[in-house]
């Protein structure tokens, strides 16, 4: 008798560890699925505000951005989300972060040719942005002062200063000898 009460002890509390694992799991879902809807919402904002509002349109862009990053944290991974990530970030002028995002999506759907194309756009507008950052003359001439000097030049001056080198340095030997 005891031994039947044991066990109709231990079926009721794993069923109803699995029951509220169960529930657990449901709501951490619909907790997922709203996180999503947020992020979806505010990424369709900041298109609506395109147009009328730049800035409010990114700062909904990086809000969607959030939320979707959010989700990954969870643990949550697939073409699909890391995509849309990409996007958000696009938008957001985060380009750096885009291909990021972008390339995590190629691993797990690397034929979709519509990753592939919003992959390179994105590296196209980075290596743009890198070209026009880096043309700053005055930091150019101040830290790399020898890149306006040609190439021939600099090849003389090396081989003068290695003659001078050489010279010297046999004159020293000499004289003390």
């Amino acid at each position: 008798m005891r031994q039947i009460i044991v066990i109709m002890m231990l079926i009721f509390s794993v069923t109803f560890s699995i029951g509220s694992q169960e529930i657990q799991n449901s709501k951490e879902t619909q907790n997922n699925n709203d996180i999503l809807t947020m992020a979806e919402n505010a990424f369709h904002s900041g298109n609506d505000l395109l147009g009328s509002s730049p800035l409010q349109a990114k700062e909904n862009y990086i809000l969607a951005a959030f939320y979707y990053n959010s989700l990954l944290d969870r643990g949550i991974q697939n073409a699909e989300l890391f995509y849309n990530t990409g996007n958000a970030f696009y938008r957001a002028g985060q380009i750096g972060n885009a291909v990021l995002m972008y390339r995590r999506a190629l691993l797990f759907s690397p034929s979709d040719p519509q990753i592939k194309f919003n992959l390179n756009q994105a590296r196209l507008v980075q290596k743009n942005q890198l070209d026009y950052d880096s043309g700053s003359e005055l930091i150019r001439i101040l830290l790399f002062p020898h890149s306006k000097i040609p190439f021939s030049w600099k090849l003389w001056g090396l081989l003068f200063t290695n003659l001078l080198f050489w010279s010297t340095l046999i004159l020293l030997r000499f004289r003390k000898g």
